[in-house]
């Protein structure tokens, strides 16, 4: 099974900017290329480089083009610690699209994945459970309508009160869905 920030994913990320639209397929890590075929940094991969980005807003701008998990990160770094989004378009965008590239299930995983690893801060584990709570705010149809994903996010949330970060655990509330 390919990993989440591997999978064949076309994201607009044009319709975020004034410039004239461009699709790009991504093709995993460091092997983009628009619908047009031509692939970019073809050097990098000639001599077997593994392109490795930032997933910061700017530099996904820049590129326009990004991984799924590129994407996740500059949505979560979209948030400070308090909850105040920077940029809402691209978050909002992402999350309305992300069901086409990936499960929702899945990218609840991976979220939560991303809470519990040994170098999350607790400033980091604050962020994602901001882009939790934006997710559900925004988008509940989307927890009615999968329970699966709703029991992850309990899930998730029963974690952080059980590891004693019952401020973040706050955060994410289900019950308005």
């Amino acid at each position: 099974m390919a990993r989440i920030d591997q999978a064949p994913v076309i994201f607009p990320l044009s319709l975020l900017r004034p410039n004239p639209p461009i699709i790009c397929l991504i093709d995993g890590p460091g092997r983009s290329s628009p619908v047009t075929g031509t692939r970019v940094e073809p050097e990098r991969e000639k001599r077997g480089e593994k392109q490795v980005r930032k997933g910061t807003m700017e530099s996904i701008l820049s590129e326009q083009s990004a991984t799924v998990d590129e994407l996740v990160e500059a949505c979560i770094q979209a948030f400070d610690e308090k909850g105040a989004l920077k940029d809402a378009s691209l978050v909002r965008m992402f999350l309305m699209m992300q069901p086409w590239y990936i499960p929702s299930t899945d990218m609840a995983k991976n979220l939560v994945l991303k809470s519990q690893e040994e170098s999350c801060s607790a400033e980091r584990r604050t962020r994602i459970c901001h882009l939790v709570k934006y997710w559900i705010s925004e988008f509940p149809a989307e927890f009615n309508l999968n329970p699966e994903l709703a029991d992850q996010i309990k899930g998730f949330k029963d974690l952080l009160t059980t590891e004693g970060n019952e401020r973040q655990s706050q955060l994410i509330d289900l019950d308005s869905v």
